[in-house]
């Protein structure tokens, strides 16, 4: 039955005579509008459906776009059987370009890749290949430059910068960060060479005339205007009393003054801005106040836009000369940088030419070469290509990139056959490069369609959302109206925007949105019993979802009616479920409700993958014990451990020689898998590994197996996705199983591990999955969770910053005192980057650096900050005792343990008497250094010496050991001249010690996990206040925890 369409959507399916963009919020039935609109050509304008190049975001997207579009044929053809154009559809539809745009490029390069000298039978470079190849094109170029290296050149600069002496991981890292994100421009060597010109400053006077300095300046112009309103309101408030007024009258006008004078000279330059002073006069007492609360609200107004204003006045901080002599002295490591990423650059793809691979941004770069001249105008193939189209059909245009862009406009008639949908509301890939900026333009320079001349582009708004009830699209409404603006959230989101009602849904009471504040304050599972803050969230959300089924809460039929709920009608959104996931699914069983749960993590970790790939292995080389104990273990073979223990009894050398001896011997079940072995093994060196791989799983009966094991849907999806690993290795051109297993070791190696599949989607139950992965699909009832979790910042710490349109954002160097500093290109980078982040998550933590131990703990007690995260427990303790302070901890975080380091000895067993043992100098270091070594049985100390003891207090050193002291930073280096030494934490990763090698590190059980645990501490009073334990609740997630581990791997210990 034909649906009926709203004005708005009528005009999308018959709008002609110029490019239209239709912003189509969530629900507003977008993707039935374009298939409608492509049925339209050709029903009523008699078009081809092979005449569209319709492009999509996935491949998934595109399989399902053309079984829609098959669907639609299907019916008007059974309403109107004898129409021979419509049948002709049917056949070419299959020749349609529908697909993603890689898949259109790999199409566009096959034919005319020639002109280019791009052979016809390129092969892709799959990620994982990709990540391992240019590690390795990188690797050489460090190399070539290592032997050349000009002491004084920007290279040596650069590695001043980035590695400070020590490795160069970071300078790895940033290098391939950079590259991965200028492959978003038409030309990324293009981009390269415009950062070396915007980063010459010689003739700059003032930095407003730099790109940092004009957005920093328009941010503190912007606030100094809103702060003077806000005063101004405060005048106002004031003079409703005349006490007020005579005693805080004149302060209150002199800061509104002095902000707008801020505002006036913002808009000039960056020194002048500099120059204006923001006053705040001490307010006089006022006596006799008749509205205390008018009072204290006007105090309230001042005290806020005082502490904005501090933060004002560190930004626009100084004249320009100083910063712009900062950015001099980083400006030939930045040559550095950009001369590097170019080089790598230039080697990778030779390295790809070789091989005569591409990936998936050469496919898009070598089409922009083909079908953009270098005057930017399309070239004579792009004009041939595009003049086959009647229309170029863009889906989720919003997370397009300029490059993709560029691509569009050539086949497009420059933009005059152009369909392109989507909602920047919905734009959530800008990890990926995506560019929503690009939308946006349009939306705000297109006219609407109705007002738009022929020709002319047009723009129109689908805000009819057909698929929720009124009350979720009222509380999405206001929620967006408070936060949603040009500054925040890089929209406006005014009643064009909005989303209206559409649908019709039954009757019914309950289906308010509801928001629930959740506090555990007083809650003695987390006062008393210290239960993780997610677990108690998780119970309470499975506790609603529980009494939602069991009250039958009543949702849409599909077909006007209703039905009681079911648990796959339920959806738990997070924004990074894997952290969580346990606490939801524990709670739901322990409901009794059903779940499934999107997956992820290395794929390799999976027990039945790991059991494939020793099989692999073995069968590639058998005396491998590793892989072979494990596959034995296996249900595969099932051998138990005291047999494995009796074949390892029979012969000495290899465990598999052992089995050979077991088997010689007629042992039925080691005979047995010898046999299936060699079997396997036969051929395998001229096989692919993909079809080796089908045959292990079709001998072992693996893919049975592991299906009638607990979770046996899951387990079998993993296998297959092993498998479809292998196929792809082969499809890119390789051969054999030797190859493919060094494929594996590189990949892992360098990181590129292949992650899980989904969770099969015909799996019932409540639905655990990410707000991404949540994208266009629907339920009837949906919670959103974690909502307490603080914003992600961690990306704005690195080194050197990137932004697409304000480039690179240092940190600077003094080579002198080898100290850091910040530069106006970071500070101007870092807000542009954070004004991005708070448009998509609306949140926002400061981050605040010192460089002593003393400042952070003034700073929390005098409150310029809220909290502060770097000492241990016994140390604030003694600060405060000393100081007269009011800290206290709010959450136990980790701990550094100390270890051991082997010297000119290489074990505490080989100890000489007379032994020199470095430990550090101060009190507190130095007392733990002595209880790890009376922990050793090394030495013994007095009874009750407490937590710092000193070398008075050792009771017994039977090995006259010589206890040597010394700066703890110095320690590592004198390593050479002692026997062994104790060192912190902190300077053994500073000194690249290994945990894992120290002779022996503290217990996290013992003292050290107790007296020198790492604590978030604020002052007291603040304990209880949301945004600290929003910050607590952070530092002690399982994403922290996972972090510590990986990054520290040892070094550094949580202990929550």
């Amino acid at each position: 039955m034909a649906v009926k369409r709203t004005p708005e959507q009528e005009e999308v399916v018959k709008n002609r005579g110029g490019a239209l963009l239709v912003s189509a919020a969530a629900g507003s039935g977008k993707t039935r509008v374009l298939v409608e609109r492509l049925m339209d050509y050709i029903l009523q304008e008699g078009r081809n459906i092979d005449e569209f190049l319709i492009i999509t975001f996935t491949r998934a997207a595109a399989e399902e776009l053309r079984a829609r579009i098959a669907k639609e044929i299907a019916e008007a053809l059974a309403a109107q059987p004898d129409h021979a154009h419509l049948r002709q559809q049917t056949v070419r539809l299959y020749e349609t370009q529908i697909s993603t745009i890689h898949a259109f490029c790999t199409v566009l390069l096959r034919q005319w890749g020639h002109l280019l000298d791009i052979p016809g039978d390129f092969a892709l470079c799959e990620d994982e290949e990709a990540q391992v190849l240019m590690t390795r094109t990188l690797n050489q170029v460090l190399e070539a430059r290592y032997e050349e290296i000009d002491p004084t050149g920007p290279f040596a600069r650069l590695l001043d910068v980035l590695s400070k002496g020590r490795d160069d991981s970071r300078l790895l890292e940033i290098t391939l960060d950079i590259y991965g994100k200028i492959q978003s421009y038409p030309d990324p060597l293009a981009w390269l060479a415009s950062q070396r010109e915007a980063l010459d400053l010689s003739a700059v006077t003032d930095v407003g005339q730099t790109p940092w300095g004009s957005l920093l300046l328009e941010e503190a112009g912007q606030t100094a205007a809103y702060w003077a309103d806000q005063m101004a309101w405060a005048c106002d408030l004031a003079q409703k009393e005349a006490g007020l007024e005579k005693a805080y009258g004149d302060s209150l006008q002199a800061t509104r003054r002095s902000l707008e004078a801020f505002v006036q000279a913002a808009g000039t330059s960056w020194d002048e801005a500099a120059r204006v002073e923001i006053v705040f006069p001490k307010l006089k007492a006022a006596r006799g106040v008749e509205d205390p609360a008018l009072q204290e609200q006007i105090k309230s107004i001042r005290a806020r836009c005082k502490k904005a204003v501090e933060e004002l006045t560190q930004t626009v901080s100084g004249p320009s000369a100083p910063l712009l002599a900062d950015m001099a002295l980083v400006y030939p490591a930045m040559l550095g940088l950009l001369d590097l990423v170019e080089d790598f650059s230039r080697a990778y793809e030779a390295a790809k030419k070789q091989r005569s691979l591409l990936d998936f941004s050469d496919l898009e770069h070598l089409a922009v070469r083909l079908l953009v001249d270098e005057a930017g105008g399309p070239t004579p193939l792009a004009r041939q290509w595009g003049a086959r189209y009647t229309e170029i059909m863009v889906d989720e245009y919003q997370d397009t990139n300029q490059v993709q862009n560029t691509i569009f406009q050539a086949l497009s008639q420059e933009g005059r056959n152009l369909f392109m949908v989507g909602d920047v509301k919905q734009s959530i890939y800008r990890f990926r490069l995506a560019d929503p900026t690009i939308f946006l333009e349009k939306y705000r320079t297109f006219p609407p369609y109705d007002q738009a001349q022929v020709g002319q582009e047009r723009r129109i708004t689908l805000s009819k959302n057909f698929r929720s009830r009124p009350q979720v699209l009222e509380a999405a409404n206001d929620l967006f109206r408070a936060i949603m603006s040009r500054r925040l959230g890089e929209m406006d989101y005014t009643d064009g925007e909005a989303l209206y009602p559409g649908g019709t849904f039954p009757a019914g009471e309950g289906y308010e949105t509801e928001f629930h504040v959740l506090d555990f304050t007083e809650d003695p599972a987390y006062t008393e019993e210290k239960q993780n803050r997610n677990a108690l969230e998780a119970r309470f959300v499975a506790k609603e979802i529980a009494e939602l089924l069991q009250s039958g809460f009543p949702v849409s039929d599909g077909a006007g009616g209703t039905r009681p709920v079911r648990p796959d009608d339920i959806a738990i959104l997070l924004r990074s479920p894997g952290p969580v996931r346990r606490y939801y699914t524990q709670a739901l069983e322990e409901q009794g409700v059903g779940w499934s749960a999107e997956e992820g993590g290395d794929l390799f970790a999976a027990s039945e993958v790991s059991v494939a790939l020793s099989w692999l292995q073995i069968i590639d080389n058998p005396q491998q014990d590793i892989p072979l104990l494990a596959v034995l273990r296996s249900p595969l073979v099932g051998m138990t451990g005291d047999r494995l223990a009796e074949i390892r009894g029979l012969a000495e050398g290899t465990f598999y020689t052992a089995l050979q001896a077991a088997g010689a011997q007629g042992w039925e079940d080691c005979r047995s898998f010898l046999g299936q072995l060699e079997a396997l093994r036969f051929g395998a060196g001229e096989e692919s590994s993909h079809h080796l791989l089908w045959s292990l799983y079709r001998q072992t009966d693996m893919l049975e197996v592991y299906s009638s094991l607990p979770g046996g849907e899951k387990r079998r999806e993993n296998l297959l996705s092993f498998y479809e690993l292998a196929r792809r290795f082969e499809g890119a051109g390789h051969k054999g199983l030797f190859g493919f297993l060094l494929h594996l070791d590189r990949v892992r190696e360098s990181g590129g591990l292949p992650a899980m599949p989904a969770a099969p989607k015909e799996e019932a139950g409540v639905k655990i999955l990410s707000i991404h992965r949540s994208k266009g699909l629907e339920y009837s009832v949906v919670f959103l969770c974690g909502l307490g979790r603080r914003i992600n910042y961690g990306d704005l710490q690195k080194p050197v910053l990137f932004h697409p349109r304000l480039g690179l954002g240092p940190k600077g160097l003094d080579r002198e005192t080898m100290v850091e500093f910040t530069t106006l290109a970071r500070t101007g980078v870092a807000l542009a980057l954070k004004k991005e982040l708070l448009a998509e998550e609306g949140i926002n933590l400061e981050i605040v650096e010192f460089t002593d131990y003393i400042q952070p703990n003034t700073a929390v007690e005098n409150g310029s900050i809220d909290a502060n995260y770097f000492q241990h427990i016994t140390y604030l303790n003694n600060f405060n005792a000393e100081n007269g302070t009011h800290l206290v901890s709010v959450a136990d975080v980790h701990y550094e343990p100390f270890g051991i380091y082997a010297g000119k000895t290489a074990s505490l067993e080989e100890l000489q008497d007379g032994a020199q043992i470095g430990v550090p100098n101060d009190p507190t270091n130095g007392g733990r250094a002595l209880l790890l070594l009376q922990e050793q049985g090394l030495i013994t100390l007095k009874e009750d010496v407490g937590l710092e003891p000193t070398k008075l207090d050792i009771a017994e050193n039977p090995h006259n050991y010589e206890i040597v002291e010394m700066e703890a930073a110095q320690l590592p280096r004198s390593l050479g001249s002692l026997d062994i030494a104790v060192i912190n934490g902190n300077y053994a990763i500073q000194a690249d010690l290994k945990v894992a090698d120290a002779l022996a590190i503290e217990s996290a059980e013992g003292t050290a996990g107790t007296a020198y645990v790492n604590v978030l501490a604020v002052k007291e009073g603040r304990e209880s206040d949301p945004a600290i334990q929003a910050l607590a609740k952070a530092l002690c997630s399982d994403e922290v925890k996972a972090f510590i581990d990986e990054t520290y791997a040892g070094a550094v210990q949580a202990v929550f």
